[in-house]
C-alpha cells in the first residue's frame, strides 16, 4: 500500500514538472499576423503582412497614438523568398496562427493561384479558419494598408464585413483555404471568390484621419464574385450574377427581393429558408440537370398602395418574387455557360453522382459539355407573413 502511494506522490510530481508548453513564445517576441497579401508585378512576388501592436489594441487610455496595425512588404522573385526576406524588415518573428484575411491580387490570380496554395499548404503553423479573397483593381497591399471606421485592424473589418454580408445580402460568400485547395483539384466544381475594392483615394484611405470623419469617403467594398477555371481568374460576376450562383449551391440564407410595382417605386419581400435542390441525369447519353428553388418568404416593403388581405395580391407578389429569382439565376447561368465555360455550380459532380459511368466520357472535355448542357430552373416562394398591417401606408403627396 506504501509502495503504491509512493509511486502516486512521484507520478504527480512528474506531471507537475512537465506541465507548459515546449514551444511557448512571449508576446512580446512575436509579430501577431492578422492579415496576408500576395501581389505580383512583372516577375517579382509582393507579400504584405499586416501585423498588430498589442499595446495599441488593448490600451484603453487610447495607447501612445500609434497605429494599431504595421503593414510590411517585401519583393522577390519567389514567393518564399518575399516571405523570408520579411525577417529583414520587421523587428519580431511572425506568427501566422491567428490570420483573420488571405487577399490574393488580381495578377496573381489571373496567373493562378496554385503556386501560392502550395507555399501555404507547407506551412505547419497555420490554420485553416482564415478567409480567402481577391482584389479587383487594387493591390492586396493598397487593401491591406487601408484604415477602416469602427475596427481598428483593417483584416477583421474585412473577415467581418465578409461573415455578415454572407448571411445578410445574397452576392458574397466565405471561402477558406481547404475549400478552395478542394475545388481547384476537383473535375467536376470550378471555384468562386469574393472579390474586395478600394473606393476613393488610396492615398487618403491609407491615412488615420479616414476614420475620424462621419461620412467616410475612402473606404473598402466587397463588389463582385470572381470566376475561376482550374486555378485561374477568368472573370467575375456582379451582384445579381453572384445571386443567382448562390441560389444554385444552396447558399442563401437570408436575403430581400426587389420587384417593381410601377415606373418609379417597388415592392420588397423578405426571403426566409431559401432550398435549394439540384437533380443531375443523362437521357441517350446526354446530361441535364434541374434546379428547384423553395422558399418562405415574408413582405418586407410596400411602395405601392396595396391590400394585402386580397389572396390574389399575395399570389401576385409570389410570382414575381419568383421571377425575380429565376431572373438572377438565367443570369448567372447565361454568362457562366455562355462567356465563361466554368462549371462553378457543381453540376459536373451531380452528374458523377448519379452516372459515373457516363460521366467517365464527358469528364475529359467536360468544359464544352457544359456549356451546352440545358438546365432548367423552377421556383416556388411562397408568403407566410406581412406583418402588423395589411395594406401600404399610403403616399400623402
Amino acid at each position: 500500500m506504501r509502495k503504491r502511494k509512493l509511486l502516486m506522490v512521484v507520478l504527480l510530481t512528474m506531471a507537475l514538472m512537465l506541465t507548459g508548453c515546449w514551444s511557448r513564445r512571449e508576446l512580446n517576441e512575436i509579430g501577431l499576423v492578422i492579415g496576408l497579401g500576395v501581389d505580383k508585378v512583372g516577375d517579382e512576388y509582393i507579400v504584405s503582412t499586416q501585423v498588430v501592436d498589442p499595446s495599441e489594441i488593448a490600451s484603453s487610455k487610447g495607447g501612445s497614438g500609434r497605429a494599431p496595425v504595421v503593414t510590411y512588404k517585401t519583393t522577390d522573385k519567389t514567393l518564399i523568398s518575399a516571405v523570408r526576406k520579411l525577417t529583414s524588415v520587421t523587428p519580431r518573428k511572425l506568427y501566422l496562427p491567428h490570420l483573420r484575411m488571405f487577399i490574393i491580387g488580381e495578377t496573381v490570380a489571373r496567373e493562378g493561384v496554385a503556386p501560392v496554395l502550395d507555399v501555404l499548404s507547407r506551412d505547419h503553423e497555420l490554420r485553416t479558419d482564415f478567409y480567402v479573397i481577391m482584389t479587383k483593381g487594387s493591390k492586396a497591399h493598397e487593401v491591406l494598408s487601408m484604415v477602416t471606421p469602427l475596427e481598428k485592424v483593417p483584416s477583421t473589418y474585412l473577415y467581418t464585413m465578409l461573415k455578415h454580408t454572407e448571411k445578410y445580402w445574397s452576392p458574397f460568400s466565405t471561402l477558406k483555404i481547404d475549400q478552395l485547395d478542394n475545388e481547384i483539384s476537383s473535375s467536376g466544381k470550378e471555384t468562386v471568390m469574393s472579390a474586395v475594392a478600394t473606393k476613393g483615394s488610396i492615398k487618403e484611405g491609407q491615412q488615420k484621419k479616414n476614420a475620424e470623419n462621419i461620412s467616410i469617403k475612402n473606404y473598402l467594398q466587397y463588389t463582385d464574385l470572381g470566376v475561376f477555371r482550374q486555378d485561374k481568374l477568368i472573370g467575375f460576376l456582379n451582384e445579381t450574377e453572384a445571386s443567382g450562383y448562390r441560389y444554385v449551391v444552396n447558399e442563401i440564407k437570408d436575403t430581400v427581393i426587389e420587384m417593381p410595382c410601377n415606373k418609379t417605386h417597388k415592392d420588397v419581400t423578405e426571403l426566409i429558408h431559401p432550398k435549394t435542390i439540384v437533380k443531375g441525369k443523362v437521357v441517350n447519353h446526354k446530361p441535364s440537370i434541374h434546379v428547384q428553388v423553395k422558399a418562405e418568404a415574408n413582405v418586407a416593403e410596400l411602395q405601392c398602395q396595396t391590400n394585402l388581405l386580397d389572396r390574389n395580391v399575395i399570389k401576385t407578389l409570389e410570382k414575381k418574387t419568383q421571377k425575380e429569382i429565376k431572373g438572377q439565376i438565367t443570369s448567372a447561368l447565361q454568362k457562366i455557360q455562355k462567356e465563361y465555360h466554368s462549371d462553378i455550380f457543381g453540376f459536373g459532380e451531380k452528374i458523377h453522382q448519379t452516372n459515373p459511368r457516363e460521366w467517365k466520357k464527358f469528364e475529359k472535355n467536360w468544359s464544352d459539355v457544359f456549356s451546352k448542357m440545358p438546365v432548367q430552373v423552377s421556383v416556388k416562394v411562397e408568403i407566410r407573413n406581412f406583418g402588423k398591417v395589411n395594406q401600404s401606408t399610403p403616399n400623402l403627396k
